[in-house]
């Protein structure tokens, strides 16, 4: 969400229409809802359950290809290869590099705080019926609007939820009062720090990336652990 919205912000004075597309989680499906109300005209595409291919998917390709050779230390590196993975270099030019724009911990939005704070009703449609978002398949929403359009089918007519009510309090706030996630860099476990220092005193991490790998916050409280998925098994 936080990156649509800078770019959003960066391209208000052209975008007219904007497409988006996005696996049918449960976890998107929440970023949708509060991710729109502040582009002019946006429509997303659900795509069905289970293994389905997204625009997205051309790009991590392109990027983990041109990974393979280049080792890489640290998050600039990574920058470095994003931009590589559509060069004009090779056999199969493709014109125009990705953008990439790098973020820090204060350019994300508290998404659930602005969802509590506009998202009033995500429930019930217009016809006081139940929304069942996991068989949506094309969302619609227009700016300075409390209302988000949803069909189940491309060739039925579009269904209405006022995510406003009937509640004051739900409007949409301005850019500069959208709440942070973060007030400082995130730290990692101190044994993570332990072993990634460990790493540069043996020579596994080049020199000139330690002073980065040393001045990484850490805390005792932090707890490693894998991500968790976004769909369980019993939803598949």
């Amino acid at each position: 969400m936080s990156g649509s919205n800078i770019y959003c912000n960066n391209e208000c004075e052209i975008i007219q229409e904007l497409m988006d597309t996005s696996d049918i989680t449960g976890s998107e499906n929440i970023d949708s809802v509060i991710e729109k109300p502040v582009i002019i005209i946006g429509q997303e595409k659900q795509k069905f359950r289970c293994h389905s291919y997204m625009e997205a998917d051309s790009m991590h390709s392109a990027i983990e290809h041109a990974k393979r050779h280049i080792p890489v230390f640290c998050m600039n590196d990574w920058k470095t290869i994003m931009t590589m993975a559509r060069s004009k270099r090779g056999k199969n030019k493709i014109s125009g590099a990705y953008t990439v724009q790098q973020l820090t911990f204060n350019d994300f939005i508290d998404s659930k705080d602005l969802s509590n704070s506009i998202i009033k009703n995500a429930t019930r449609d217009e016809d006081g019926k139940k929304v069942q978002w996991l068989k949506i398949k094309q969302l619609r929403y227009e700016k300075k609007s409390s209302v988000i359009m949803f069909r189940n089918n491309y060739d039925e007519e579009y269904k209405i939820i006022n995510v406003k009510s009937k509640a004051r309090g739900s409007n949409i706030p301005k850019e500069k009062d959208l709440k942070k996630c973060y007030s400082e860099r995130l730290p990692i476990s101190e044994k993570k720090k332990k072993d990634l220092l460990k790493l540069c005193k043996t020579g596994v991490i080049p020199y000139e990336y330690h002073s980065w790998y040393m001045n990484l916050p850490s805390n005792g409280s932090v707890i490693d652990k894998c991500p968790e998925p976004a769909q369980s098994d019993e939803e598949v």
